[in-house]
């Protein structure tokens, strides 16, 4: 008899989060539960489906975030460095203008 047990894993890496879920899993034929079949199936997705798991949560747990490292989006990083980029564009605008005026008072 194969062994029945699952842990799963989701990971929040933004957040340095991780729960790990142990679940006893069920493989249901699609033939054998036709209402069950029904919920789970998307109309006008390409995949054809061949098996139903059902899992039944027995335990949880959160884990320390220690040795997680936070990995973030493209957008995420973008939105975060937003303020700095635009506090930067402003120092170079007004370097620019200060430049320009050095350059006229030393004419004289």
């Amino acid at each position: 008899m194969a062994e029945n047990r699952a842990c799963l894993f989701f990971m929040d890496y933004a957040r340095r989060a991780r729960l790990k879920m142990y679940v006893h899993v069920e493989v249901i034929p699609l033939d054998t539960d036709p209402v069950l079949t029904q919920l789970v199936t998307i109309p006008n997705y390409k995949a054809k489906l061949e098996r139903i798991f059902c899992m039944r949560l027995e335990n949880y747990d959160w884990n320390c975030p220690q040795h997680i490292t936070p990995r973030f989006t493209e957008q995420e990083i973008a939105e975060a460095i937003r303020p700095l980029r635009e506090h930067m564009e402003a120092l170079e605008s007004e370097n620019y203008e200060l430049r320009a005026k050095l350059a006229t008072h030393s004419e004289y």
